[in-house]
C-alpha cells in the first residue's frame, strides 16, 4: 500500500489517503514526526499504530484543555477520556499528565479536602464518600482527612448557627437536628459535643443580657 496524498482538514488534522482512498485522519505532529509523504509503502498493522499515535495526540490536547480549567485526580481524568477512547490510550494520557506534573492526587486530595470540610463545612464520612467518588485511593483519603479529627465538632457548631439554631427552640427540636446532623454524617458523640458548647454560649449570653438590663 503506498500514501498517495495528504491532505489538511479542520485544525491541525490532515487526512491520509492510501492508494487513492481516505484512509485515517492523523493530527499534523504524528505526520511529521513519522515522516509521511506520499510515495511512502505502508502495511496494515503500520497505519493501525498510525491511529494510535493520533488518538493519544488528540487525547492529551482534551486533557490540556481539561486540565486548564479544573484539576483532576487520576482516576477521574482516565475515566473521562475513557468516554472517547480505549483504556490503553486513556490510561497512558492521564500518566503523561502526571509525569509533567498537571495531576497529582495528593496535591488534589489535600485542596479537595480543605474545599469539602472548611468551605462547605460537611462531615468527614461524607468527605470521604465524595473523595472516593472522584477515584482517590482509601488509604490516601484516610491519611488527608487524619488531620481534619480534631475539627469535626467545630463544623457541626458552625452548621449549628448557620442553619438551625432557630429549629432549636421549635417543638423536638434537639431530636430534630440531632437527627438531621446524623443523616449529614457527623458523628452521634460530635454532634452531643456541639450542641452542648452550644447551649453554653446561648447561656452565656443571656446572661450578658441580663446583666445590661440590670
Amino acid at each position: 500500500m503506498t500514501i498517495t496524498k495528504i491532505v489538511a482538514v479542520k485544525g491541525t488534522n490532515c487526512d491520509l489517503y492510501v492508494d487513492g482512498v481516505r484512509t485515517v485522519t492523523l493530527d499534523a505532529e504524528v505526520i511529521y514526526a513519522e515522516h509521511l509523504k506520499p510515495g511512502l509503502e505502508v502495511g496494515e498493522e503500520y497505519l493501525h499504530n498510525l491511529v494510535s499515535k493520533a488518538n493519544i495526540v488528540e487525547a492529551k490536547g482534551k486533557a490540556l484543555n481539561w486540565l486548564s480549567l479544573r484539576d483532576y485526580s487520576f482516576s477521574e481524568l482516565t475515566q473521562r477520556l475513557c468516554r472517547f477512547y480505549d483504556a490503553a490510550t486513556s490510561h497512558a494520557v492521564a500518566e503523561k499528565m502526571v509525569d509533567i506534573g498537571l495531576v497529582d492526587d495528593c496535591q488534589y486530595a489535600e485542596k479537595y479536602a480543605r474545599d469539602l470540610l472548611k468551605r462547605r463545612g460537611l462531615s468527614l464520612n461524607r468527605a470521604r464518600l465524595e473523595m472516593g467518588q472522584k477515584g482517590l485511593a482509601p488509604d490516601l483519603v484516610d491519611e488527608v482527612l487524619a488531620d481534619y479529627e480534631d475539627t469535626e465538632a467545630d463544623r457541626v457548631a458552625a452548621i449549628l448557627e448557620k442553619k438551625y439554631q432557630r429549629k432549636l427552640s421549635a417543638p423536638n427540636g434537639w431530636q430534630n437536628v440531632t437527627a438531621a446532623l446524623a443523616r449529614m454524617g457527623f458523628r452521634l458523640e460530635d454532634i452531643r459535643t456541639a450542641m452542648s458548647q452550644f447551649l453554653v454560649q446561648q447561656m452565656d449570653k443571656a446572661d450578658e443580657f441580663q446583666d445590661i438590663g440590670e
